[in-house]
């Protein structure tokens, strides 16, 4: 009856894993502690996440604030196999690996196998959780506002009050059109195996704010 079975998959799958080590291990210990190993792995996308977009220090610092948050703390601990330490992993992974790409952008032998393995989290991120479409909406969200830094980034590089709209245009360009090939393709797979659209869990979202009235829940079979 889970529309998204993505979490408990996972707990099988890590449960087969473990019994070719431990014969005796029953699923019901997996996943007790198949939170523990998921906030480890936690620890890991956070630091390569943070040395990717910064430095070694953000990657760090990044991993300690990632994991040490108290509310985390609180639903990541052994017994507690909620879809909220879930969430948290497929958040930093699914940007990881959405930068992993814009990284790889001038390397146009690399852009592919990068752009597949973005779609491929996201996925997998939404089949473990229905709004697993959050990372692409607030990507999809701030190309405006970075097409907007460009321009104010163009204005101080030359000294000069004035909106220089083709520097923004060819500054932006190449990210805006890889992400939103990237959200296409993730749409049409995502309709196609049950899973709607981003469109159709942004407006779910703002259900619950009452601009758009009830949440919308969508179940497509």
């Amino acid at each position: 009856t889970e529309p998204y079975p993505g979490w408990s998959y996972t707990i099988a799958l890590l449960y087969n894993f473990a019994q070719k080590f431990i014969p005796t291990i029953t699923v019901t210990y997996i996943a007790k502690i198949s939170p523990l190993i998921l906030i480890g792995l936690t620890v890991f996308v956070a630091f390569f996440f943070g040395r990717l977009i910064s430095n070694y220090l953000a990657g760090l610092s990044l991993a300690l604030f990632a994991v040490l948050a108290p509310t985390l703390i609180g639903v990541s601990m052994a017994g507690y196999s909620d879809s909220d330490v879930v969430v948290v992993f497929y958040t930093l992974l699914s940007l990881f690996s959405y930068f992993l790409l814009i990284k790889n952008l001038n390397r146009k032998w690399k852009t592919t196998p990068f752009l597949i393995i973005a779609i491929a989290v996201n996925l997998i991120f939404i089949f473990s959780w229905g709004a697993g479409w959050l990372p692409s909406i607030l990507l999809l969200a701030t190309i405006p506002s970075f097409f907007v830094y460009k321009i104010f980034e163009g204005m101080l590089q030359q000294g000069k009050l004035k909106f220089d709209w083709r520097y923004a245009l060819s500054e932006s360009r190449q990210i805006t059109i890889i992400l939103l090939i990237a959200f296409l393709i993730l749409n049409v797979a995502g309709f196609f195996l049950g899973f709607s659209t981003m469109f159709h869990s942004l407006l779910g979202g703002l259900g619950f704010t009452g601009i758009v009235g009830e949440p919308l829940i969508v179940n497509i079979s």
